[in-house]
C-alpha cells in the first residue's frame, strides 16, 4: 500500500505541474505538436513530388518551331546548331533552313563548330536550367560521312512532370517542334513536295495514374520506415 501511495503522490505531482503550472506548454507539447507532426507526415509526400497526370492523352498536331518558341518559358530564346566542322554542305543547308524562320520568330540563333562550345552558350544552372530553347548537334549527312545523324539537346530541368490532358508538356513545347523542323528541312533537300505531311503527337505514360499513386505511397511509406523509424527508435 505504501508503494501505491508513493506512486499516486508522484503521479499527482506530475499532473499538477503539467496541467496547473504549465497547462499551455503541456497542451502544445502533448497535443498540438504531435497532431501537427502527423498531419505533416500525411501530406509531406505531396510536397516533394511534381504534380503530374498519368495515362493516355489525345492526339493533336505537333507545334511548328515558331509556335514552340512562343510557348517557351524561363527566358529560353537561344537556338544553337553544331555542325562539327562540316561546313558548306547539306548540314549547313539544313541549319539555314531551320535557323531563318527561327530567327524571324525572335530566337537568338547561334552556330557552333564543336559540341563542347555548348557548355558556354547554354551554360547550365545547378538545377539544369539554361537560356537555350534547344540545340541540334549534327554528326553526318549522306554527303558528309554517312547517313543523316543528329542529336537534340535540351535542358536537364525539363521533363520533370507530365500532364497528358494538356499540350504544354516540355517535350511538346521544346523537343518535338525542333525535331519536326529539322526533319522537315532534311526532307526538303531532295524531295519534290513542299513539306512533310502533317505529324501528330500522342502523349501517354507507361503506367496509369492509379499505379503512380500506389508507387508514391509505397516509396513514401518505405522511406518513413527506413529513416523515421530509426530516428524514433534512437529517441
Amino acid at each position: 500500500m505504501a508503494l501505491l501511495a508513493q506512486c499516486w503522490t508522484l503521479t499527482k505531482k506530475n499532473l499538477l505541474i503539467a496541467l496547473n503550472r504549465h497547462a499551455f506548454a503541456t497542451v502544445i507539447r502533448a497535443f498540438v505538436l504531435p497532431v501537427a507532426f502527423m498531419i505533416f507526415l500525411s501530406y509531406a509526400r505531396n510536397l516533394f513530388i511534381p504534380p503530374s497526370n498519368y495515362g493516355i492523352g489525345t492526339s493533336h498536331p505537333v507545334r511548328s518551331l515558331a509556335q514552340g518558341l512562343e510557348a517557351a518559358s524561363g527566358g529560353r530564346n537561344t537556338l544553337a546548331f553544331v555542325n562539327n566542322g562540316l561546313a558548306g554542305g547539306e548540314i549547313d543547308r539544313v541549319i539555314d533552313a531551320v535557323a531563318q524562320p527561327a530567327a524571324a520568330a525572335g530566337a537568338k540563333v547561334v552556330r557552333l563548330t564543336q559540341e563542347a562550345q555548348l557548355l558556354d552558350v547554354c551554360r547550365s544552372s545547378l538545377r539544369g536550367s539554361t537560356s537555350c530553347y534547344g540545340a541540334v548537334v549534327f554528326q553526318s549527312s549522306p554527303t558528309e560521312g554517312g547517313l543523316w545523324n543528329y542529336t537534340l539537346r535540351a535542358d536537364g530541368a525539363l521533363g520533370v512532370k507530365i500532364n497528358v490532358d494538356q499540350t504544354t508538356n516540355d517535350v511538346e513545347v521544346y523537343l518535338l517542334p525542333l525535331q519536326r523542323a529539322v526533319d522537315d528541312a532534311i526532307f526538303r533537300l531532295n524531295a519534290t513536295s513542299a513539306a512533310l505531311p502533317p505529324v501528330f503527337e500522342y502523349p501517354y505514360t507507361s503506367i496509369t495514374q492509379a499505379q503512380r499513386n500506389t508507387n508514391i505511397r509505397v516509396n513514401y511509406q518505405g522511406a518513413i520506415i527506413n529513416i523515421l523509424g530509426y530516428v524514433l527508435l534512437r529517441i
